[in-house]
């Protein structure tokens, strides 16, 4: 009977585990709301008045639509896609960002590659690619430097 009761008691907490949980939810929801009509607030507060057709005075930004449950579902997505998207980059090496794939080893960068006009994966040495960048860096400080003399 010891052991019996002993397994029911945590079943007697999850009712208040849950209410915990949804208060703290409903809590967290609550606090982006007025965040939001806070922003909208200041956002309307520092706009020049705006006049609809009617010539009566109109709110130019209004977040009523936006409610509680539906900041909370956009929350949970959110979460659910950084949670899938960190899996992801763990999972694989590589990781194409804007045209470019980088490469990661042991955390970090090892290899950037582009893709030229056929549509291959290609890459510089980063001795060459470095090179040239900083040659056209100091290309453009000299003549910045030129001008500030002659001017």
């Amino acid at each position: 009977a010891g052991a019996a009761g002993g397994l029911a008691e945590p079943c007697g907490r999850t009712f208040l585990y849950a209410l915990v949980q949804a208060a703290a939810f409903l809590g967290i929801g609550t606090g982006f709301k007025l965040g939001i009509d806070c922003l909208a607030e200041l956002c309307n507060t520092l706009s020049p008045p705006a006049v609809g057709r009617d010539g009566r005075k109109v709110r130019r930004v209004c977040v009523r639509h936006v409610t509680i449950p539906r900041l909370l579902l956009a929350y949970w997505l959110h979460t659910f896609i950084v949670s899938a998207a960190y899996v992801r980059t763990k999972l694989f090496s590589a990781i194409v960002w804007s045209g470019v794939r980088f490469t990661i080893s042991n955390g970090r960068v090892c290899r950037m590659e582009r893709k030229d006009l056929c549509g291959q994966w290609y890459t510089l040495p980063r001795e060459s690619s470095l090179q040239e960048a900083l040659e056209e860096d100091a290309r453009v400080a000299a003549g910045r430097l030129k001008l500030a003399l002659d001017g």
